[in-house]
């Protein structure tokens, strides 16, 4: 079974894939800041991508791997508080994810 999903999570590493990491990790950005409205409509902005994605993944395997993908690239439980929070800030006014709060 776990040979199943990671091949799926392989197959998985597409252009939509990484917009939706992309959205994914903005809106994880702002919620941990508490900027949920921010949260939220960088995730809508990426539903058609997600609803493809679905078809080849339940929703919490494609959750838990985007949660997974994230805290490798930004290991926050490293830092302290003050660096944490600057991190966010850094990436959540990025123009990047600015461009997902729009």
């Amino acid at each position: 079974w776990l040979k199943i999903q990671s091949a799926r999570w392989l197959n998985f590493e597409s252009a939509p894939t990484d917009k939706v990491y992309k959205a994914f990790r903005c809106a994880k950005v702002a919620s941990l800041l508490g900027a949920d409205a921010a949260a939220k409509t960088a995730m809508s902005k990426v539903t058609i991508e997600m609803e493809k994605l679905t078809t080849s993944a339940s929703p919490d395997y494609i959750g838990r791997k985007l949660n997974e993908r994230f805290d490798e690239e930004a290991p926050l439980y490293r830092y302290g508080p003050a660096t944490r929070t600057a991190v966010l800030t850094k990436a959540y006014e990025s123009s990047e994810c600015q461009k997902y709060y729009k």
